[in-house]
């Protein structure tokens, strides 16, 4: 019920990901799924290192370390996972990953359905798009929840 990816590039609103089978060690990939995960290897060592680990466009750490101003960091807000757009100082914790694809204009990309890509909500343009409360109502502007823009659920 898991599947792995890499993920490869950024183009506009979308990182594009590739399905893999097997996981090459040192090399970070996004892994999906519910429950626990179990991953086991034959004759294999973890150390910890210094060094940024990197596939793609996707990085990682074995030790916590500082998050690149201007990436996307892994992590879970209001319930909602997706990789966040870094503006202040944060650190990232051991075995855990971000993007070095900086995009000001994104503010975040969200894990969906999409088996081609991860998409952000959010557009890059600075376009109005309009906006609608869950009722369907069109809104001027919108407070913190979530609301409908461009056909997407976006949470504020």
């Amino acid at each position: 019920g898991f599947t792995a990816a890499n993920l490869t590039s950024v183009s506009g609103m979308a990182i594009n990901q590739e399905d893999i089978t097997s996981i090459t060690a040192g090399e970070p990939v996004l892994i999906e799924g519910t429950g626990a995960l179990e991953l086991t290897a034959a004759n294999a060592t973890v150390a910890a290192s210094e060094d940024e680990l990197t596939n793609g466009v996707l990085c990682g750490t074995y030790k916590a370390t500082p998050a690149p101003l201007g990436s996307y960091v892994l992590q879970k807000q209001n319930d909602v996972i997706g990789f966040y757009h870094v503006e202040d100082d944060i650190t990232v914790g051991a075995f855990r990953a971000w993007l070095n694809a900086p995009i000001s204009s994104v503010r975040a990309f969200y894990l969906g359905d999409n088996a081609n890509s991860i998409t952000s909500p959010l557009g890059e343009t600075g376009e109005e798009a309009c906006i609608y409360d869950l009722s369907g109502r069109r809104v001027s502007k919108a407070n913190k929840g979530v609301y409908i823009k461009n056909n997407k659920k976006v949470l504020y």
